[in-house]
């Protein structure tokens, strides 16, 4: 108190925390940025990214801070968690990312009737059944995802007319290329 001069002390703790994840959403490739705070001062993060532990380390800044920005690995569609963890603490925090379908390669860009394509696609529900349309032909491939939600398929193009076509992949998902 004031006047009898004694002081009086309470705890508090601060707790590790995600506080930004930018962007939010995205596909495979995409360059996200991931910070938190109430770490340990100069200690060691690791960062888990959905089926990925570790995808990276970081070290906190000396009041207990990080940022690191890294670029998404292969992982199936929806809502990832990411765990900011440092070892000594025991102490987690979380953040979440969304993955999104996307076509990567379609090989080759053009060809005649009869041609083989390659079409390769990620962010996809792991381990699922995926559908491919090819301009006009509907379900010209179909095709399962892998354990990390990527796939790889053939198919022969069908009778369409001249032009750009678009590929359609899905499942409960979906991507288009051209």
């Amino acid at each position: 108190g004031g006047s009898s001069e004694q002081a009086t002390n309470n705890e508090f703790s601060i707790l590790p925390n995600v506080f930004l994840v930018t962007p939010t959403e995205g596909t495979v490739g995409r360059v996200i940025t991931v910070s938190g705070n109430g770490y340990g001062g100069s200690e060691s993060i690791k960062i888990n990214f959905g089926v990925t532990s570790s995808i990276v380390f970081i070290t906190s800044a000396s009041q207990g801070s990080f940022t690191v920005t890294f670029t998404i690995n292969t992982q199936p569609y929806g809502l990832t968690t990411i765990i900011a963890h440092q070892d000594n603490i025991g102490l987690k925090a979380y953040g979440t990312f969304a993955i999104e379908s996307n076509i990567i390669l379609i090989s080759p860009k053009q060809g005649t009737v009869g041609t083989i394509i390659t079409v390769r696609g990620n962010g996809f529900i792991a381990s699922h059944a995926i559908k491919l349309d090819f301009g006009i032909m509907r379900t010209i491939q179909t095709t399962s995802t892998y354990a990390h939600g990527s796939f790889t398929t053939t198919f022969t193009i069908d009778t369409q007319p001249y032009g750009i076509t678009t590929i359609k992949a899905y499942g409960s998902e979906e991507a288009y290329g051209t």
